[in-house]
């Protein structure tokens, strides 16, 4: 995977880490190449659980969890997804379902 990424550092009473990038557009779906990553990676104290499916995965302590997407319209409608979170969180208008 070669893409430039950019990260950042957050620490409060955990320490964690963002790091994303892209190389998209690329011209179509996976097969022309484009990747888009995300990932959070815990330095110190992230409490953490992957599901997958609804299902948890397990828990993890020191890990990186990481998100990868190929093709120009997961980079899009991922984008749109991550912009639409951050929307709802700044309002602190929480439209939470059972998790």
């Amino acid at each position: 995977m070669n893409i430039r990424t950019s990260q950042k550092t957050f620490t409060s009473a955990n320490i964690l880490e963002v790091e994303f990038g892209t190389n998209c557009p690329q011209g179509g779906d996976a097969g022309h190449n484009g990747v888009t990553l995300f990932r959070l990676k815990d330095h110190a104290g992230t409490s953490t659980e992957i599901r997958y499916g609804g299902k948890p995965i397990g828990e993890l302590s020191g890990g990186d969890l990481e998100l990868v997407l190929y093709g120009d319209t997961e980079c899009e409608t991922f984008m749109k997804a991550l912009r639409f979170a951050v929307k709802v969180y700044g309002k602190k208008r929480h439209p939470w379902r059972e998790l």
